[in-house]
């Protein structure tokens, strides 16, 4: 297989795993307390990533709880969740619509530079 060839099926399944990375749109604002973002693995010590507090979480380090969550799809179908009470004038509303719209901007950002390579 030729170096063009490959730079190609390289690129193709690059654009293959983006665009089913971008058929959905999730953010979430939580809160709460965060006992420790280092963990250890034997010897080693390393840094949680924030994904990684909430889809293993653990309260013996953890106190989270969802504030706020939006949901886009593709289409732009779109399910977004507030904790009650909170209102458009609550900076946590305020802060998370910011991330939502801070996102769309990203991967619109991203999805144009996609097109310019392709072209």
């Amino acid at each position: 297989m030729s170096a063009i060839t490959e730079k190609l099926e390289r690129l193709v399944n690059a654009i293959d795993e983006t665009v089913t990375d971008f058929t959905t749109l999730d953010v979430v604002t939580v809160s709460g307390k965060i006992q420790s973002i280092i963990v250890t693995d034997g010897d080693k010590k390393k840094y949680l990533k924030p994904i990684d507090l909430i889809q293993n979480y653990d309260p013996a380090n953890t106190d989270i709880h969802v504030e706020a969550f939006t949901h886009i799809d593709f289409d732009q179908d779109v399910i977004q969740f507030y904790k009650d009470g909170i209102t458009e004038n609550d900076l946590t509303y305020k802060l998370h619509q910011q991330a939502v719209e801070a996102s769309r901007t990203a991967r619109l950002a991203v999805l144009n530079f996609i097109k310019e390579v392709v072209k």
